[in-house]
């Protein structure tokens, strides 16, 4: 079966801002290589992921494509589900 849910993982360390809709789920900062995280609170999320390469998201077990949020290596997006 495939995860539920929306999962961020780094292969390198990143930095991002990630903040659910009420503001109460964040995940704000330094990421370290190997750290995968379930993303907690209210959709819609906004994202922030600087070193966009060391990171990667799913949702419910699909790869989610970050190159059209890309400018540099930085992503900005708004993610709804």
């Amino acid at each position: 079966t495939k995860p539920q849910g929306v999962y961020i993982t780094f292969t390198d360390s990143c930095w991002v801002d990630i903040r659910d809709k009420e503001r109460r789920f964040k995940m704000l900062g330094e990421m370290e290589k190997g750290g995968r995280h379930k993303l907690g609170g209210v959709p819609p999320y906004n994202v922030v992921i600087g070193n966009v390469d060391a990171a990667s998201i799913t949702v419910d077990g699909e790869v989610f494509d970050l190159r059209p949020y890309t400018k540099g290596n930085v992503a900005r997006f708004v993610l709804t589900l």
